[in-house]
């Protein structure tokens, strides 16, 4: 093709494959890939005339409205009315004419009544429509949403629906969704592409629309099971759940069989994944003899294990690799069985099994670069991998095309025949019916003892939604005046970190570089530690602006700075027992030599000023600490599992006993008197001055504090350091190794993509 060019005012829907780079390209337009992800695209990609390659997400905010997947990952405040007034107030927005801005775009999308409402009790369709209001309130040009229509029930997509299309017709918004269920956009949408092959290609509606949207006809159960006559495996009854005084189920009553699968369906906000996680709670608590927070009610089993697959389904992800989940869920599995051990390659054949047609990487892409669907079939494999009696899904097609739900369905007919009680929440209602499933409606937290309620229709007509009204102005509101910003060429940031780093090295080594007095060097090092302290800075500016180019950085630089800065003020005066090299080596092995030299430096800075440690000896000790976490960055990225615990274990030893010797150098020359053994002599030739250094060194420092500091820093990597590496690599932004980054990047070599505006 030769480009991509979608007008003003239109809405244009792409689909395709689960995994097939649908999210990749939002990300790739919105510039969140290149600049925020770590991955590659090449080609043409403009955003309103501006570069997209060159040109950071920051600098095009006010012309491009983001929507990401899931709409509460992107959430930052608490209370509604201050998420949708963020982008204001970070622009210096004078309150009233934010306030105002704020009550218009509430009005305009629907949600003014949620304004004072937190964002945690919100509902999947009404997260939805806060993120859209987040997203233009600064009247974009472009709105980019990601699967905006997943997990809402008939009226939530309806609504949603309405306001994309009012901002495209009344305010002139290109908007540009990727969607599965792309149905209900059928009557607005201008134009229709497709993922084939790797390239985005228009065609002429929904691929595959009536027929494949469910599993196949092959698979289709003419009408749901009726409940097995047998004893149930899980019964529950007068069931409520509450959280902060607020109702969210009540008088729930609810049984499930040996080998039926059962859905649970309503609208959005009914209760369902609190009914879910519940029955997984409050029945774990209750076999264990304690009781469930904020939960009551009667539930009794056969004793039989209960899996569940939650909301968040990627909190079940414990390792930095897919490879590594699957290893981890085959060891659990050979625990359960008392130590009878899977055959090789049995948790990869659950995975094949489950993702059908779905081509998802076994390797070592991290389970967050996989796309929504294929981390939602690995979370389903993860939970199912030793039959548990009971298995609770809650929306289980989520994320996924058509051929992954014939493979979920499937995977879920399977294990209710080989005896599991299956029950699912979802929004689904063809899904539901096809698989078979026993149908128990859900409003306003209440599920009947009545349980055989025929199922909501999916073509069911939703109820009238009023058109919202957008206006077609972009206002300039007061303050909203756009920074200069000045940043070094990419080819000139190293060398001017290098040299930084350089000079304060020299800093550090004046005693065997320069000949001076003990009493002149005492009486200079004042002045020594004003002349670093500009290099510091400069390699803070630089690093900065090469490293951390995202608000998510930004806070896990702040957050872990505070933590270090703790850590340090807590191991003060205990004799060399630091734990902050802990901290420092870990967090630059998972985030990169230069985000390692930041924290380091953040960290000195931050506790010598909350505790008042300032003094000629702080920026010595800045850049320090700085390298020791950027050294961390340094080391060979390919060595994971026992081999890089080992390696790091190694470099925070050399690195303690290193940073003993550096923060001796500089004050060696007064740190002792005239006429010793381990005193300095000026003029003395190099080797001299090198040994009593050393020795001084030795007897005041390496034999004590810097052993100490080093067995404590291999101890804490051992014992914590697998867990916190994996936490760290679970909240990176993704490498540009991953699966998608490649697809993205093989669209761009084929289509330029041009977008104006």
């Amino acid at each position: 093709m030769a480009g991509f060019a979608p007008a003003p005012g239109s809405i244009n829907v792409i689909t395709g494959p689960t995994g097939s780079g649908k999210s990749t390209i939002l990300r790739g337009i919105a510039g969140l890939l290149s600049h925020a992800d770590g991955g590659a695209v090449a080609g043409t990609v403009r955003v309103a005339g501006a570069d997209r390659a060159a040109t950071p997400p920051r600098d095009t905010a006010r012309l491009v409205g983001v929507v990401l997947q899931n709409p509460r990952a992107a959430f930052a405040s608490t209370r509604v009315r201050d998420e949708i007034s963020l982008a204001l107030e970070l622009r210096g927005v004078p309150s009233d004419a934010s306030k105002a801005r704020v009550r218009e775009v509430a009005e305009s999308v629907g949600v003014t009544a949620l304004l004072d409402r937190n964002l945690s009790t919100l509902s999947a369709g009404e997260a939805t429509l806060v993120a859209i209001a987040a997203a233009v309130v600064e009247h974009p040009a472009l709105l980019l949403a990601d699967e905006p229509l997943a997990d809402l029930d008939t009226t939530a997509r309806a609504c949603v629906t309405a306001v994309l299309h009012a901002l495209a017709r009344d305010a002139g918004v290109c908007v540009i969704v990727a969607e599965h269920r792309a149905e209900p956009l059928l009557p607005v949408a201008d134009s229709w592409w497709t993922i084939d092959d790797g390239a985005l290609v228009p065609t002429a509606g929904v691929p595959g629309a009536a027929p494949s949207a469910s599993p196949r006809a092959a698979d289709v159960r003419p009408s749901p099971a009726e409940p097995a006559q047998d004893a149930p495996v899980l019964t529950a009854a007068d069931l409520a759940v509450h959280r902060k005084g607020q109702p969210l189920v009540r008088d729930a009553f609810l049984t499930l069989h040996r080998g039926e699968v059962v859905a649970l369906v309503g609208p959005n906000g009914a209760g369902k994944s609190s009914l879910l996680v519940a029955l997984a709670l409050r029945y774990n608590k209750a076999r264990d003899g304690k009781a469930g927070d904020g939960i009551s009610g009667n539930i009794t089993s056969d004793g039989g294990r209960v899996a569940l697959v939650p909301d968040a389904s990627d909190d079940l992800f414990t390792r930095d690799t897919v490879a590594g989940e699957l290893r981890a869920a085959e060891r659990r599995l050979a625990r359960r069985k008392n130590g009878g051990k899977p055959a090789p390659g049995f948790a990869a054949s659950r995975l094949a099994r489950l993702r059908g047609d779905v081509t998802i990487p076994i390797g070592h892409e991290h389970p967050r670069d996989l796309s929504a669907g294929e981390r939602r079939i690995l979370a389903i494999t993860l939970q199912t991998m030793d039959d548990p009696q009971v298995l609770l899904i809650d929306e289980p097609t989520r994320g996924l095309d058509p051929a992954a739900r014939t493979a979920v369905a499937a995977a879920l007919r399977a294990a209710a025949d080989a005896g599991a009680a299956v029950l699912i929440a979802t929004h689904d209602h063809d899904f539901a019916q096809r698989l078979g499933a026993r149908i128990l409606p859900m409003r306003d937290g209440v599920v009947p003892a009545a349980e055989a309620a025929p199922a909501v229709a999916a073509s069911a007509a939703p109820a009238p939604i009023a058109a919202p009204q957008f206006t077609d102005r972009r206002t300039d509101l007061p303050g909203a005046v756009k920074p200069r910003r000045i940043r070094l060429p990419r080819a000139v940031e190293l060398p001017v970190l290098a040299a930084a780093n350089l000079l304060a090295l020299g800093a550090f080594c004046w005693p065997l570089l320069a000949t001076a007095l003990p009493q002149d060097a005492a009486a200079a090092v004042p002045y020594a530690a004003l002349a670093i302290a500009p290099l510091a800075a400069v390699a803070v500016v630089v690093s900065l602006d090469g490293s951390v180019r995202s608000a998510h950085m930004v806070a896990l630089l702040g957050v872990l700075a505070a933590v270090g800065s703790a850590v340090r003020v807590a191991s003060t005066g205990v004799g060399g027992v630091e734990a902050v090299f802990i901290l420092l080596i870990l967090a630059g092995r998972a985030f990169g030599a230069r985000f390692g030299l930041l924290l380091g430096a953040a960290t000195i800075a931050v506790s010598s000023v909350l505790w008042g440690g300032i003094g000629p000896w702080t920026p010595f000790q800045i850049f320090a600490c700085a390298w020791v976490g950027a050294g961390a960055g340094l080391l060979p990225r390919r060595v994971r599992g026992k081999a890089e615990l080992w390696m790091l274990c190694g470099y925070g030893a050399v690195a303690s006993y290193l940073f003993g010797l550096l923060t001796n150098l500089w004050f060696w020359p007064f740190a002792v008197g005239a006429g010793t053994g381990i005193s300095y002599q000026p003029g003395a030739p190099l080797s001299t001055n090198l040994s009593s250094f050393l020795l001084y060194s030795l007897v005041t420092s390496t034999a004590g504090w810097d052993t100490l500091r080093a067995v404590t820093t291999i101890i804490g990597i051992t014992v914590i350091g697998r867990a916190v590496l994996a936490a760290f690599r679970r909240v990176k932004p993704v490498s540009n190794l991953g699966a998608q980054a490649v697809k993205a990047q093989h669209v761009q070599d084929r289509d330029p993509l041009q977008l104006g505006a």
